[in-house]
């Protein structure tokens, strides 16, 4: 047995399926980074706010007291009327594809096009239209990019009565709404998640030394020494955060091919089987397209559309998934046929 697989280590199918599973993780990073680079992916595209007591130059649109009593009378529900949800996800996706766009942005329109979101999702609210944990926190993420300790205190409240309702994931922004509030008003932020212009460097704002990391975990905020050794990102906030796109599994799934076209080298009775070239050739387009699509979603950030692309190659990513399984079955059932007859 030993001497079938030694003598089989050494055939074209298996040497070639190592060196595609080896080179195309390597050759793809490569690539990848190269794009990251060209796109500056991680490069900042928007000053924060600078906390201080003076007073606001701009606070569009006013939060009237009529806001807070609509919130007063708000009984969360599960779902808000499909048409009001669905614009709210457009909403909350364009707010966050800016942030995330590798591209220079100008500062002005986008300010002006977070106003436009801010007085849309304030109309909701005053008319009733937003009841849902999802909504409220999808308002709490708007406004929190808001310009003016109003906004900030605003977005709080939305997110907090998202958090009482029992939504898991007003959380963070429950945190960070409050520390940005905090931070606006020249006060110590609670939490850890904010970050200012300090002596020149953007660095994470003063924080109350008071707050415990139990009390943050509560919030989904990471510990304090943890997060100081971060990069900077205030979750998409202020600086686009370098994330891993959802096409860095196809780069996995491509050496998965690749593994098993070594195998089918390994098991197949014959060694240099046609069906194992096949799934080589599988591996190479699978790194292909893995480059293709980080390509397509860094495009997409700039576009506004960057969740439909990631819902998009999720989908991809589990069809590959399946198309390898499939693959293996294939190939354990060839194998169990010869070895019977």
């Amino acid at each position: 047995m030993k001497q079938i697989l030694s003598e089989r280590s050494r055939t074209g199918l298996i040497l070639i399926a190592i060196l595609v599973m080896v080179l195309g993780l390597v050759l793809v990073s490569i690539a990848n980074q190269i794009l990251d680079a060209q796109f500056q992916t991680d490069k900042i595209i928007k000053a924060p706010i600078q906390p201080n007591n003076a007073k606001q130059v701009s606070c569009v649109p006013e939060i009237d007291p009529s806001a807070y009593q609509a919130l007063d009378q708000l009984v969360v529900a599960q779902n808000d009327d499909p048409d009001i949800s669905i614009r709210m996800a457009n909403l909350m996706f364009a707010d966050q594809a800016v942030r995330w766009s590798p591209w220079d942005v100008d500062p002005q329109q986008v300010n002006e096009e977070d106003t436009l979101r801010r007085i849309e999702v304030l109309d909701y609210i005053k008319n009733g239209k937003i009841q849902s944990g999802r909504n409220l926190v999808y308002g709490a993420f708007i406004f929190q990019h808001g310009d003016c300790a109003d906004h900030y205190q605003f977005a709080n409240r939305l997110a907090q009565i998202a958090l009482d309702a029992g939504y898991l994931d007003a959380r963070w922004i429950y945190a960070a709404t409050l520390d940005r509030y905090l931070m606006s008003m020249g006060k110590l932020q609670k939490y850890g998640t904010q970050y200012t212009w300090i002596e020149g460097e953007f660095k994470r704002y003063p924080t109350d030394p008071s707050t415990t990391d139990l009390e943050r975990a509560k919030y989904n905020v990471p510990p304090l020494q943890e997060a100081m050794n971060q990069k900077p990102d205030d979750r998409g906030d202020e600086v686009i955060r370098k994330r891993r796109l959802e096409t860095w599994l196809l780069t996995l799934i491509g050496a998965g091919f690749a593994v098993l076209g070594a195998m089918i080298g390994i098991v197949d009775p014959k060694p240099n089987a046609p069906y194992g070239w096949l799934i080589l050739m599988m591996a190479i387009l699978t790194y292909l397209i893995s480059i293709m699509g980080h390509y397509s979603q860094i495009i997409a950030m700039k576009q506004g559309i960057g969740a439909s692309q990631s819902y998009f190659w999720n989908v991809v990513n589990g069809l590959m998934i399946i198309v390898w399984f499939v693959c293996a079955v294939v190939e354990v059932y060839r194998v169990s046929r010869r070895n019977s007859a």
